[in-house]
């Protein structure tokens, strides 16, 4: 089975995880301290923290953005954990549409969407295709972007870590960097990112005064905005260590297999397949969308290839805990979204077989 997600472990991890192991610090230490210049160096910012998982980014942004007691406008195609986190943070998520050839937050109906109430702005680029953002910078309001999927995204000449006031990663197991489990938030706000420094640790900073010890400065420090235990540890580091020298060879791979499926996909004009219509962008691909008629046959046809597929997730507002919205853009695209594996493990023949499966299914009279 050529399979939809894989985790991508550098050989290097298991030589930096034991020498955490054996150095008798495994918390937050020198790995979390250079992981996080590294990434700040491949990302080009300054403002970065690493995080125990995405979530906790969201979670941490949501919490600085002031969202409380207010509304967030965010999409319903995501992960739930994307949703959730606005409910923990005590606000009320307002669902927009998302584009009518796209599987991303249509930008135009966020401007509808807008009140009085709303605090924050929640898009998630899905798969790592970048969302149309330039213009929601003009409402000044807080931008917080869920970049579970976009570490190497970019719009236009920018990477998408430029376009939101909190950007949001995820390094979980599967995704095209991983620590095991972790994250990170990068914040354009100074003031903001020294606020979440002390955030992500019950309140209270992890940079220990010279001349004191951890407990010394813990037994003296004052605590006045409580926080959470959201910091990474060094194993986690040591492992996005190894990773990370390999990442843009991922992601290029990756790259590459899209094209081919556009080419192959888009100017075949497949029966059944619509292709979404990507923005002026470079995408980093932890999935390829498409659009099927009969979606239920095409990923059990597509299995019984060896190939695996999936429609990646439920659109949030079916869940009872948030409530139904009427979104017609969604209700019309929710039973034709699939996405196929486009990953540093497909290769040149892997993604020749994929297509030829497609072409197969769609082109059985059954």
């Amino acid at each position: 089975m050529i399979p939809m997600f894989k985790v991508r472990m550098d050989p290097m991890a298991y030589g930096l995880v034991a020498g955490v192991l054996g150095s008798g610090m495994v918390g937050e230490g020198p790995k979390v301290a250079e992981l996080t210049n590294a990434l700040k160096k491949y990302l080009s910012v300054e403002n970065l923290l690493l995080l125990n998982s995405g979530t906790s980014a969201l979670t941490l942004a949501l919490r600085l953005a002031g969202v409380e007691g207010g509304e967030v406008i965010t999409t319903p195609f995501t992960m739930i954990a994307t949703n959730t986190a606005i409910k923990d943070a005590g606000a009320t998520p307002i669902f927009a549409d998302i584009e009518a050839n796209n599987v991303n937050i249509d930008v135009g109906d966020i401007f509808r969407k807008l009140t009085p109430k709303t605090r924050a702005i929640m898009v998630v680029h899905v798969a790592g295709i970048p969302c149309e953002m330039p213009t929601l910078a003009t409402l000044g309001i807080p931008i917080i972007a869920d970049a579970a999927h976009a570490i190497g995204s970019r719009y236009g000449d920018l990477h998408v870590v430029h376009l939101a006031d909190y950007t949001c990663f995820s390094f979980q197991s599967i995704k095209q960097l991983t620590t095991g489990d972790g994250g990170a938030i990068v914040i354009r706000d100074r003031k903001q990112y020294e606020r979440a420094e002390k955030l992500k640790w019950f309140g209270m900073t992890r940079k220990v005064p010279e001349g004191m010890t951890r407990l010394e400065h813990q037994m003296t420090a004052d605590v006045p905005e409580w926080g959470y235990k959201f910091h990474m540890n060094d194993i986690a580091a040591a492992i996005g260590l190894a990773n990370l020298p390999g990442l843009d060879k991922a992601l290029d791979q990756a790259s590459r297999n899209a094209e081919y499926y556009r080419q192959q996909l888009c100017f075949d004009r497949v029966k059944g397949v619509t292709l979404p219509t990507i923005p002026w962008s470079e995408p980093s691909w932890f999935a390829y969308p498409l659009f099927v008629e009969n979606r239920s046959r095409f990923i059990a046809e597509m299995a019984v290839r060896g190939v695996e597929t999936t429609p990646m997730w439920r659109r949030n507002d079916m869940y009872s805990t948030f409530g139904r919205a009427d979104l017609a853009h969604m209700a019309w695209l929710q039973d034709k979204i699939v996405f196929i594996p486009v990953g540093w493990w497909i290769d040149e023949q892997d993604r020749k077989y994929i297509v030829k499966c497609i072409k197969e299914v769609q082109n059985d009279k059954r």
